[in-house]
């Protein structure tokens, strides 16, 4: 905060200071005005700061300090009546246009399969397009840049065996096959005794044999 004193606005330099003079104005003769960036600035006033004066440059106004707190003494007058609006000015001339510039160069991109990559690729060839034909020449190429596809990785290890999946659903039973041809009936069966023909001897019992082809035997011989 600054303090100044408040020269010229309350009382006078004469010399010739009459001595009945009130207390009071001689006490305001020697007045300070204080000052302040903002309101915030402004101490707090009490008793210690009552009467202050100060001038808050923010706002552009003077606070003083009251028994009842800070009091605005404003400087600012009201605002003046408008005034007359003024003539028109003059038009100025219209500029000459100017030289239109010369076309600005283009750039072209030739895409080309490379001839420098193991694996494939593509060779671009850059250059600004001189003579304007749209058509990238190869005394207009100033860079030449390949780019090519990445080497094939090797294969991964297989990995880990799944779980056996579930059971698929059985299919449906299949057509009955065509029956066979009934085979051709046998011979009528004979019975022959086993043994050695002696009647004196047991014999071993009997049996049916069925003969087929050719003829019975004529004896057991062939059957002992």
């Amino acid at each position: 905060m600054i303090t100044m004193p408040l020269a010229g606005c309350i009382g006078n330099d004469d010399s010739n200071e009459d001595d009945s003079q009130p207390e009071e104005i001689v006490e305001l003769q020697d007045w300070h005005v204080h000052f302040a960036v903002n309101a915030a600035d402004l101490p707090t006033c009490n008793e210690d700061t009552n009467g202050r004066l100060y001038y808050v440059e923010a706002d552009n106004e003077f606070q003083v300090c009251k028994t009842a707190g800070w009091d605005v003494i404003s400087i600012k007058g009201e605002d003046g009546a408008p005034g007359q609006d003024g003539n028109e000015g003059e038009k100025g001339e219209i500029g000459v246009q100017g030289i239109p510039g010369p076309n600005g160069k283009t750039t072209l991109i030739s895409i080309l399969s490379s001839n420098n990559c193991p694996n494939g690729g593509y060779s671009f060839e850059i250059g600004t397009d001189d003579n304007s034909d749209n058509v990238l020449t190869s005394d207009e190429v100033t860079l030449v840049t390949d780019i090519c596809n990445g080497e094939v990785g090797s294969d991964g290890a297989d990995g880990a065996q799944g779980p056996q999946g579930p059971s698929g659903v059985d299919g449906e039973d299949g057509v009955d096959g065509v029956d066979g041809i009934d085979g051709i009936d046998g011979a009528n069966s004979r019975r022959w005794t086993l043994g050695d023909g002696n009647p004196g001897v047991p014999q071993l019992g009997e049996i049916d044999i069925g003969v087929s082809g050719g003829p019975a035997p004529t004896d057991n011989s062939d059957y002992n």
